[in-house]
C-alpha cells in the first residue's frame, strides 16, 4: 500500500465504543480537528443569517421608503 511505501504504520485500536477513549493521545488531532469545523462552521452560518437578516431590513426600509414616495 502506499502509506506503508511512505513508511506509515496502521494500528488497529479497540475502543470498545467507551467514551472515555477521546481522552487517548491518539485521538486528540482528531478532536482537535472536529472541534475546529464544529467551530468554523457555527461562525460561517451567524455570520450568514446575520448578513441575511440585515439585507432583508435594509431592502424592506428601501422599499418603504420608494413607496411612502
Amino acid at each position: 500500500m502506499a502509506a506503508e511505501k511512505a513508511g506509515c504504520i496502521h494500528t488497529n485500536m479497540i475502543t470498545e465504543g467507551e467514551h472515555n477513549c477521546a481522552t487517548l493521545k491518539e485521538f486528540t488531532w482528531v478532536n482537535t480537528v472536529i472541534g475546529n469545523v464544529k467551530t468554523a462552521m457555527t461562525e460561517l452560518i451567524t455570520s450568514s443569517a446575520k448578513n441575511t437578516c440585515r439585507a432583508t431590513l435594509q431592502n424592506s426600509a428601501t422599499d418603504l421608503i420608494s413607496a411612502s414616495n
